[in-house]
């Protein structure tokens, strides 16, 4: 009798934790605003990552990876350097190259 109602429960909890991932965040649809990769700081990005290895905010553990988004004014993502879409981050010694040149 307790088993059935602790697996019933689990569904219950289930059903309803899949129904939120599953629902669009308001975060990720504001007006005037758009998601723009590769602009957000470590612990600053919006909800899951491109790549899958966080699904929430403020998990981002490197600044401006091309997998991490943030909300911005509509209009002004590629003026800060972000693109539209998730993009491939530079390999390590690329991106330490690139940043001792600029």
């Amino acid at each position: 009798m307790i088993a059935t109602a602790v697996i019933g429960a689990a569904v219950v909890a289930g059903a309803v934790t899949m129904s939120m991932v599953k629902t669009p965040s308001m975060e990720t649809e504001a007006p005037g605003k758009e998601q723009c990769y590769g602009v957000a700081k470590a612990g600053e990005n919006g909800c899951a990552s491109a790549n899958g290895s966080h699904t929430c905010g403020g998990l981002a553990t490197i600044d401006k990876s091309g997998q991490e988004w943030m909300l911005v004014e509509t209009g002004t993502c590629l003026k800060m350097g972000g693109q539209m879409e998730a993009f491939e981050d530079p390999k390590p010694a690329e991106a330490a190259k690139a940043a001792r040149a600029g």
